[in-house]
């Protein structure tokens, strides 16, 4: 784990700032970790939520209004009744 605690709003940075491979393998681990119950769907929400904070107060971020729309996108599925958070959450890594 890359220390990411999903309540604060410095991890939608770490996200922003990793390589795509690293995100990648994130999402991957992350996704295992809410297989195993260590960590919920929630979880996935509040990192949703910090990328789309952390972006809206950094406009200057090249393809902010991208990011913002995938966040949005990914965010509306999020909350399905059975969705592929692994596939939202690698959308989303793959758009920043």
């Amino acid at each position: 784990d890359i220390g990411i605690n999903y309540k604060n709003n410095n991890d939608g940075k770490k996200f922003i700032e990793m390589p795509v491979a690293e995100r990648l393998e994130f999402v991957k681990n992350f996704t295992d970790d809410i297989k195993d119950e260590k960590r919920t769907k929630q979880d996935a929400i509040d990192l949703l939520n910090n990328i789309q904070t952390f972006v809206h107060n950094n406009r200057n971020i090249l393809n902010a209004n991208k990011i913002l729309e995938a966040t949005l996108y990914a965010r509306k599925y999020m909350n399905d009744t059975s969705p592929s958070i692994k596939m939202l959450l690698e959308y989303i890594a793959l758009q920043v």
